[in-house]
């Protein structure tokens, strides 16, 4: 990931990511997540159906860097889990945030095996906490790293 510093004079702001975030989403429920990814730096393209986002994903035709899936309304979190797999087996490597109303535990993994899950509605500061740690410089992709990187792919 490339950083691209802010243009402004106040030096406490910190500097954005260079990434697309594909958000399937419905238009009423996500303009503040929207807003919110734009204010942590993300050019964001709002999808209310994931079909073709996912298609486009899977054939290398969509830039994003990033994706993220209200649950809630695409059908619930094994529909977001599915996505997540049919990315994976793919070989299509980006991070993926899970949003759900019926998250217990919010998740943070450390490599790209898992996908994020949050509790929706999501809070700023767990956003921003996965946001950073998705687009950390020192995540690498995992399959990259490991001896054997066919037995770590987790859903194939």
């Amino acid at each position: 990931m490339q950083m691209i510093p802010r243009l402004q004079d106040d030096s406490t702001q910190k500097s954005s990511w260079a990434v697309v975030a594909l958000v399937i989403s419905d238009g009423a429920g996500s303009s503040l997540l929207c807003r919110r990814l734009a204010g942590l730096g993300a050019q964001v393209d709002m999808q209310a159906e994931f079909g073709d986002a996912v298609a486009r994903l899977l054939a290398g035709t969509h830039p994003a860097g990033l994706l993220v899936i209200d649950c809630d309304h695409a059908g619930g979190h094994g529909v977001g889990q599915s996505v997540f797999e049919r990315l994976t087996c793919a070989n299509v490597w980006l991070p993926v945030i899970l949003m759900s109303s019926d998250c217990v535990e919010q998740t943070f993994p450390v490599g790209h095996e898992a996908p994020f899950q949050l509790r929706s509605p999501v809070s700023a500061v767990a956003l921003r906490i996965a946001f950073d740690l998705a687009l950390s410089p020192d995540r690498r992709h995992f399959s990259m790293e490991k001896d054997a990187p066919r037995k770590m792919r987790p859903y194939c």
